[in-house]
């Protein structure tokens, strides 16, 4: 099984956003900002397509879920919740 990197919360990530910016905002430049931050989490998200977006099994390979619980992937691929990771579904169905 692979190892699982730490994950950083979702109020780090945008702390270091933030501060990587390095600059002080105003309330509208704050809210434009959450806006990108948003979206660049989504792209984060879309990257992980190799690994399980939620559940017992989170950001574990899917891969590896497989051989150990082929079941709960057979399962997941019906819930309607997963529609929110197409790609995920892709690389879950290559598995069965």
């Amino acid at each position: 099984m692979s190892d699982v990197q730490p994950q950083t919360t979702y109020k780090e990530r945008l702390h270091q956003f933030f501060i990587e910016a390095g600059e002080k905002f105003t309330l509208e430049e704050v809210l434009e900002n959450l806006d990108l931050f948003a979206e660049k989490e989504k792209e984060r998200k879309r990257k992980q397509f190799d690994k399980m977006p939620v559940g017992k099994y989170k950001y574990k390979l899917i891969k590896d879920v497989c051989k150990f619980d082929k079941k709960y992937i057979e399962w997941s691929v019906k819930q309607s919740f997963m529609e929110a990771y197409p790609e995920c579904l892709d690389e879950m169905k290559k598995y069965l």
